[in-house]
């Protein structure tokens, strides 16, 4: 049986596309599927910004985010450009806290999105899944890590842009 798709989804829905879901059967990504909530931004919409607590797994159905920081100068650190697939928010599923980053649509843009109150319960009848999200995680800090190993090693006009 295939997995019900809403009718904001384009062809796939968003818990089929995230790959920390990969691990579920077509049963459990319809139960997560009931957990979801929508969220359409528009170019240059800010879905939350920095120091702003966050409490829901987001996933980028469609369009593209990016999410930064801004220095003292004033200028922005882009930290991640987030594609349709890609989610954030992970890390504060477990232990609420703000996120360290501002996060605004590129594009006109749909999040789906997960309260942390409500995943926890489906995690804990479903505890697989937590493997798929730790390997993510550290998926992330090892592209994180090695970002900021080229910054320290590599001289600014060797960065690439």
């Amino acid at each position: 049986m295939p997995v019900k798709v809403c009718e904001r989804c384009v062809r796939m829905s968003c818990v089929t596309r995230v790959p920390i879901f990969s691990s579920l059967n077509n049963l459990q990504r319809t139960e997560l599927l009931l957990l979801v909530e929508r969220k359409l931004l528009k170019k240059g919409k800010v879905f939350i910004h920095e120091q702003s607590e966050l409490s829901v797994l987001a996933i980028v159905n469609r369009g593209k985010l990016k999410t930064y920081t801004n220095g003292i100068n004033g200028k922005q650190s882009i930290l991640y450009l987030f594609n349709m697939g890609d989610f954030f928010g992970e890390h504060s599923l477990f232990v609420p806290h703000p996120i360290c980053y501002t996060v605004e649509a590129l594009e006109d843009s749909g999040v789906c999105m997960i309260r942390s109150e409500e995943f926890q319960v489906f995690l804990q009848s479903h505890p697989d899944i937590t493997f798929s999200i730790i390997r993510e995680l550290a998926n992330r800090l090892d592209i994180l890590e090695g970002n900021l190993t080229q910054l320290n090693v590599v001289s600014v006009d060797e960065r690439p842009m």
